[in-house]
């Protein structure tokens, strides 16, 4: 979809199986000409419809209004020219996104679009000249891209574009209109994405990107991304992010009840404000990310003006060697009642500061859960070598082993690992900790840190000078035993090295007891009495019946089982109807188009409903009804605070043995009776006619009724029947 004229609505549309990538949207609201233009990675295919392509063969061009102009290199050098004339009116040219290539070496031949008021175009009559700087120095007599073209003497434009051969996403959009245009009234003012099914796409589930100065506000709500991207080899993808934003001056996101598994990567948002009333704020809640490989699952970037609030978010057995999980730098992180679990990575979390330096609201982290993760460290995938011994090494292989091997790495990489100090320096990231603090401004209470397998938990960068305050870390769970001792053991702040930012962690949560449920792991709660009790997750992005068994499953639990009638319906619907409403933000709270979710349906196991109808629970009602199997919906995975089967399983097992038990009593009952039933079948064979002794009786009388023998032949044929 590109630069539509109204807003764009898809709901229940099912993009899956496609060699490229689900779904693209480029909106441009044209308002005014100030500011930067987003410099973002071109999205536009090859012979866009709408927009007028550079090197097309047409090569002037009378306009009456407005056009959209284009390139996106390819593998070719090009020469192309333009030449626009409106009648003798002022025309006016400028970027809305621009990303030219730019050669690490000047070759003679440095990409460039020269701007002419003449279609001669004589060195005399040029206007402007935009291009990249080269190896970071800026080349003689160039525009800023943000300078527009905008001279009442100027009735005809003339454009030359030099290009060299580069990857695609490379390319400009620029916009040239006569002045007396009018601005557009009606734009985009909303982009909205529900119910969508974006799976089994090479390049990607969904893109969206915008330029201009007013941008839409983009929903994107219960869709589910599934094994998108290829991994090809090492760190090399077909797509580095099943989801990706690239948003100039928009003000609002919200990405809410969706489910990203198995792709490359999780999700990226690239923003750009130029001023603060122009502040991103994006929503990251109830969403689950698992599974998702080989790139960030969560990035966040920004220029200091935005603010990201994530809630209620499962994110889980993610793995990328080369990636942070969770990564933010320049924008205002706010996460409250995560679940970050057995992800592996650079650093679980990442949080740097930039650009923000005159932005002094603090990054926030409330009640998540960080278990079972394992840190990496920037560039340090290998394990060390020198100054220190591994544990699993004994005196005899400490002295006999080689100069140059490394048992068990993380890599199979060859090389030597040196000292501490090599590796780590004044490069902090470098360390393997849970949590990378990029500034001060951060605050942490009430956090689950249950990460055996990293070496820290917190580690802090390097104090500057215009950050010189203290990372506030009190009340929080560091680990049994969580002492003063063991937390501060988990820190590398201040108080190890003097150049880095320092933390305050005391007091500290000797127990987690207040932060967990019963015997139940953090994120999970408990449900039930009795034997009936179990620990249960809500997971709130949205997956089909199917894809929602395999999740549970892949997470170690089972699906929540609910018998009709069932005491839990009503306890289980109550519970997830309020960690809806505590998790309600503000944004949706004072922005009254942002549907809220007050009547939520989980799927549900239950024996009351055969495929392809599968049973799902009204939070409203406590009651269980039946839907599509293919619908979107979120659900409950349950697990047992002792390790057991599946209980439907479970179930039918106990069924099966009874019937067999039953069947196998039987069985041996009558093999039991069956030696007496052939003794019994002998005897009648041996005398088939003289039944009850008829026939002997009979018989003996023809011999004579006297005889003593006769009368006692009779007597014992009749006792044997």
């Amino acid at each position: 979809i590109i630069n539509p004229s109204g807003n764009v609505l898809l709901v229940n549309v099912n993009v899956t199986d496609n060699n490229g990538r689900g779904i693209s949207i480029l909106t441009a609201n044209l308002q005014a000409n100030n500011g930067d233009p987003p410099s973002a990675p071109q999205s536009l295919p090859y012979f866009a419809r709408g927009l007028v392509d550079m090197c097309a063969s047409t090569k002037k061009i009378d306009i009456k209004g407005r056009l959209l102009l284009y390139y996106k290199y390819d593998a070719h050098p090009v020469d192309c020219v333009k030449i626009f004339s409106a009648g003798g009116k002022h025309i006016t040219f400028r970027f809305l996104q621009v990303n030219l290539y730019s050669a690490p070496t000047d070759l003679g031949r440095s990409d460039a679009l020269r701007v002419y008021s003449s279609d001669s175009m004589q060195p005399s009559t040029l206007i402007a000249k935009y291009a990249r700087d080269i190896d970071g120095i800026p080349q003689p007599d160039t525009t800023p891209f943000s300078q527009p073209i905008d001279n009442p003497s100027i009735s005809l434009l003339a454009l030359h574009f030099r290009g060299t051969a580069a990857d695609p996403h490379y390319g400009f959009i620029a916009e040239v209109a006569v002045a007396s245009t009018p601005a557009e009234n009606a734009g985009v003012g909303e982009v909205v994405i529900a119910a969508a099914r974006m799976d089994n796409n090479d390049r990607g589930g969904v893109r969206y990107e915008n330029t201009g100065e007013l941008s839409p506000k983009v929903v994107i709500e219960e869709c589910s991304m599934f094994r998108n991207g290829i991994h090809l080899y090492g760190n090399i993808s077909t797509t580095m992010h099943a989801a990706s934003f690239y948003l100039h001056n928009t003000q609002l996101l919200l990405f809410r009840a969706n489910s990203l598994a198995h792709n490359r990567g999780g999700i990226l948002i690239d923003s750009i404000s130029e001023t603060a009333m122009a502040r991103l704020n994006a929503v990251i809640k109830a969403n689950l990310f698992s599974f998702n490989t080989n790139s960030t699952v969560i990035e966040l970037k920004g220029n200091g003006f935005q603010k990201a609030t994530m809630v209620n978010n499962v994110i889980s057995h993610n793995y990328a060697f080369y990636h942070d999980t969770v990564y933010a730098v320049d924008v205002i992180v706010n996460m409250t009642r995560n679940t970050i679990t057995n992800n592996t990575g650079l650093h679980t979390l990442d949080i740097r500061t930039a650009k923000s330096k005159g932005n002094s609201e603090p990054h926030l982290f409330l009640r998540n859960n960080f278990e079972f993760n394992h840190a990496l460290g920037h560039g340090h995938q290998y394990i060390q070598r020198y100054g220190h011994e591994l544990g699993w090494m004994d005196e005899f292989q400490l002295y006999k082993r080689p100069k140059r091997q490394v048992s068990y790495p993380v890599f199979r990489q060859e090389g030597v690992s040196f000292d501490w100090w090599t590796h780590v320096d004044q490069n902090t990231d470098r360390y393997r900790s849970t949590v990378y603090a990029g500034s001060s401004r951060q605050h942490f209470l009430e956090n689950v840190f249950n990460n055996p397998a990293n070496e820290l938990d917190l580690t802090t960068s390097n104090r500057t000078n215009w950050d010189i305050g203290a990372v506030d870390a009190k009340e929080n769970y560091w680990g049994w035993p969580s002492t003063e001792s063991v937390a501060a053991g988990r820190i590398r702040d201040g108080a190890d090295l003097p150049y880095l930012i320092r933390v305050e962690y005391t007091p500290v949560f000797e127990s987690n007891t207040s932060l967990i449920e019963g015997d139940c792991r953090a994120g999970w709660f408990q449900v039930g009495k009795e034997e009936y009790k179990s620990c249960y997750l809500y997971v709130g992005g949205a997956a089909t019946y199917e894809r929602a068994v395999e999740y549970c499953e892949e997470l170690g639990a089972f699906l929540l089982y609910l018998n009709d009638d069932d005491p839990r319906q009503k306890e289980m619907a109550e519970r997830i109807d309020m960690m809806e409403r505590r998790g309600l933000t503000e944004l949706e709270q004072t922005t009254p188009w942002l549907r809220t979710r007050d009547d939520i349906h989980i799927w549900v196991g239950s024996a009351s409903f055969a495929w392809p109808q599968c049973g799902y629970l009204s939070t409203r009602t406590s009651r269980t009804q039946y839907d599509n199997c293919q619908a979107l919906r979120p659900f409950v995975c349950e697990k047992g605070i002792l390790a057991y089967k599946e209980p439907p399983l479970w179930r039918r097992e106990v069924v099966l043995f009874v019937v067999l038990a039953v069947v196998a009593i039987v069985f041996l009952i009558l093999l039991g009776c069956w030696p007496t039933h052939e003794s019994a079948l002998g005897s009648i064979s041996a005398s088939p006619l003289h039944a009850y002794g008829t026939s002997n009786y009979y018989s003996k009388r023809s011999q004579g009724a006297d005889s003593p023998t006769a009368s006692t032949n009779t007597y014992e044929t009749t006792s044997a029947l």
